[in-house]
């Protein structure tokens, strides 16, 4: 994985050491790191750990120097094509937000809207921002906080979404420390060390002053112990002057220290040399840690509040403000002075062993392996979401009927979760000779994404999912709780609310059965809104396919221009019988953009082995309530399943109940509307005969039944060869023919 690392400077201090730190254990585990800043103390040790560094080429003190660094992260995202751009800092997460996506241009064809954003989106890198500390409300503006948000604590987390609205989920990943660095302490005997690590500057040096306004009587305390004081101030900034100032006029002012004993070091690389000398820390947040690390009795104050001696009983409270003690008491010189005296008159085999259950704890939470695998996992988590496509799968979904539901089911299991192409060769809709091997892309089923559906029971509302409330028939809601899945379900009838989802989608999906066709009981109305979906599509720039779908029957002649001058911009065309392919190929649709892809829920049916149980009965799938159909039914039923218990299926529970009430009432047996196709195809498959109006119902009985016969149906003569079955009007000719012979050989 190539990451970039964006920060101001690489100075001392908590974020630029967490830079450190955590680029170097990322390098160990074998990623690529690039780190870009203007530089600092750490750049040496940052170099020496193998990391590679980049300086900006001017200081953002001015507008234009800005422009500078923005064209330069331009230019060396687009030459090194990073996975990850992670910003530490709010000015380069600035810079981040104005950071173009890679432009692909269009395919090259008559319509310039036509973007290939799967692919765009595969090869943009994830814009991460980590926030180290809760920044003023008034910087809301000015802010941005990527694609992935990371905060090193619990209670910054909280003020970035209360306080900056930040709308995608934020995780906790607190800093990390390399305890291999922080060797066991090697104190002086007749001493008592305290040490204060930070910034010198003015919102981070309270803990410096009031160490040096209690110095004098800590002194005097420790003299009384038998032990001689002695305090290390490390760090560099704008109050040190200040710091220094106060420390001559300790000097001049006290008998009991001398210049020897107050250290002011500025700023130096690894404090853990100095902190391995102490007894005792104070401060707050990353140096806390490192002092911890090296043995050292932390006492946690500074600017933002006062936290007391750490112990392992208020560890977890401390660690949700990342040790800076965020919303407690203010810290003053009277609590300093008398915790730092209880742990002066403290048993050190005590302090010691309290040492060594912090260190555990601390290795346990904030090793920097630790943190740089779980960063990694967030890093490959987000790039997942991210690169997950964005399909809109259009069909008679939620409808009611079961063959549709058991297409869309059989959509999302095979290509939901995947990630988007990173080339077009990887694009199955792009390449229509690929279509029969299609990767597991996705139908994307968070933001921007949606399959059309319609409302059979507006009443009915499902559960909210996310961001989105779904409402919904019953059948699909059965798909979603199956899957477990969050998808965002548009009705069919709100057209622009259709079109809304091709602005964000990447491709828009025909997904089974026959829609393009003028033949049915809706007409031509049919035919015109899914022709009307894919020229939307097109025109807002979403590519669009067909997957295992039939065409026809197409009566009259425009309807037959306008699918084949539709068809002949579609991105990829995979059919499930060879007449549709004859048919699109008389309509000008060239042969190298079709192939033959079996019906999705054939091939789940062949895949699946079900426990079956053969029975003596006879399954009659009627299709809605026409008497003459259901007549012909009944004397199939009659001739070739004679005596046999009937069991009528309703195949769809809209449709379907009335016609298998009927046939209940006037001939008996039992009516069944099997929930999903598993439990269809268990019921069917073990049936002696099947009688089927509906094409999925013999898909779904398999091989199984010594008979399947099927009623005349547009759709279902076209199939009815290729899965072993014959159409009623073949087999009465059939016995026709057999009554025509055998008065013949009789006369």
């Amino acid at each position: 994985m190539r990451i970039l690392m964006l920060i101001d400077g690489l100075g001392i201090g908590g974020a630029e050491t967490h830079v450190l730190t955590l680029t170097g254990a990322l390098h160990r585990a074998g990623e690529e790191v690039t780190v870009v800043s203007f530089g600092g103390e750490l750049e040496a040790t940052l170099r020496a750990r193998g990391v590679e560094h980049l300086r900006y080429p001017a200081p953002m003190s001015s507008a234009f120097g800005c422009l500078r660094n923005f064209l330069f992260l331009r230019r060396l995202v687009r030459r090194r094509q990073f996975d990850v751009i992670h910003a530490h800092t709010r000015r380069c997460a600035l810079l981040l937000r104005f950071l173009p996506r890679l432009s692909l241009g269009t395919d090259g064809g008559r319509w310039p809207c036509y973007r290939k954003r799967g692919v765009r989106r595969a090869l943009a890198p994830l814009r991460v921002v980590t926030a180290h500390a809760a920044f003023s409300p008034r910087f809301s503006r000015l802010s941005y906080w990527g694609e992935a948000t990371l905060a090193v604590s619990e209670d910054i987390r909280v003020h970035l979404q209360r306080h900056f609205k930040v709308k995608h989920p934020i995780r906790v990943l607190p800093n990390g420390v390399e305890l291999s660095d922080l060797l066991p302490p090697m104190r002086e005997d007749g001493t008592f060390s305290v040490a204060f690590a930070s910034r010198m500057d003015t919102d981070c040096s309270l803990g410096a002053s009031l160490l040096l306004s209690v110095a004098d009587e800590l002194a005097a305390r420790a003299a009384a112990c038998g032990l001689h004081l002695r305090l290390y101030l490390i760090g560099g900034g704008d109050a040190f002057a200040g710091l220094a100032a106060q420390r001559e006029a300790l000097l001049r002012a006290s008998s009991r220290l001398r210049a020897a004993d107050i250290v002011m070091s500025g700023s130096v690389r690894d404090p853990s040399a100095l902190f391995r000398r102490c007894h005792a820390f104070v401060g707050v947040s990353r140096a806390a840690l490192e002092a911890l690390g090296c043995g050292c009795a932390v006492v946690l104050a500074g600017n933002e509040g006062y936290g007391g001696p750490l112990t392992p009983q208020n560890f977890d409270e401390h660690a949700a403000t990342n040790f800076c003690c965020r919303g407690g008491e203010a810290a003053s010189a009277n609590a300093l002075l008398r915790d730092l005296t209880a742990l002066l008159r403290t048993d050190q085999a005590r302090l010691a062993t309290q040492a060594r259950a912090l260190r555990a704890m601390l290795q346990k939470r904030y090793d920097v392996n630790v943190q740089a695998e779980r960063t990694l996992r967030c890093y490959r988590q987000a790039l997942a979401q991210k690169r997950q496509l964005r399909v809109v799968c259009a069909g008679y979904f939620g409808q009611g009927n079961l063959g549709d539901e058991a297409i869309l089911r059989c959509l999302l299991r095979r290509f939901q979760g995947a990630t988007a192409p990173r080339s077009l060769a990887d694009a199955p809709w792009y390449c229509a000779e690929r279509a029969q091997g299609w990767t597991p892309h996705t139908c994307r089923s968070r933001r921007g994404a949606a399959y059309h559906a319609r409302r059979c029971l507006p009443h009915m509302r499902l559960p909210s999912y996310g961001r989105f409330t779904t409402a919904q028939a019953p059948s699909v809601a059965t798909v979603i709780s199956s899957l477990r899945l969050q998808l965002r379900v548009v009705d069919r009838r709100r057209v622009l609310a259709a079109f809304a989802q091709f602005g964000k989608a990447d491709a828009l999906l025909l997904g089974g059965g026959s829609l393009l066709q003028n033949g049915s009981r809706h007409g031509s109305l049919s035919l015109l809104y899914y022709l009307g979906l894919c020229v939307a599509a097109r025109l807002l720039g979403c590519p669009f396919s067909l997957r295992a779908n039939g065409i026809g029957p197409l009566q009259g002649f425009w309807a037959k221009w306008a699918v084949g001058a539709v068809l002949r911009q579609a991105a990829g065309i995979s059919l499930r019988d060879a007449d549709s392919r004859h048919l699109l190929l008389r309509l000008g649709v060239p042969r190298e953009r079709m192939t033959l892809l079996e019906d999705g829920v054939a091939a789940w049916r062949a895949r699946c082995s079900l426990p079956v149980r053969r029975g003596a009965y006879v399954c009659i799938c009627p299709r809605g309530g026409d008497l003459s159909a259901m007549q012909q039914l009944l004397s199939m039923a009659h001739r070739y399943a004679p005596g046999c218990p009937r069991v009528y299926v309703a195949l769809d529970a809209v449709e379907d109940v009335v016609g298998c009430a009927v046939l209940c009432a006037c001939e008996g047996g039992r009516m069944i509307c099997p929930r999903s196709e598993m439990e269809a195809a268990m019921l069917l498959g073990g049936a002696v005969a099947v009688i089927s109006m509906r094409l999925h119902g013999l898909i779904l009985a398999g091989k199984e039944p010594g008979l399947l016969a099927l009623a005349t149906d547009a759709t279902v003569d076209k199939l009815s060869a290729e899965i072993g079955c014959e159409s009623v009007e073949k087999i009465n000719k059939k016995f026709q023919k057999r009554a025509i012979q055998t008065k013949r050989n009789i006369v």
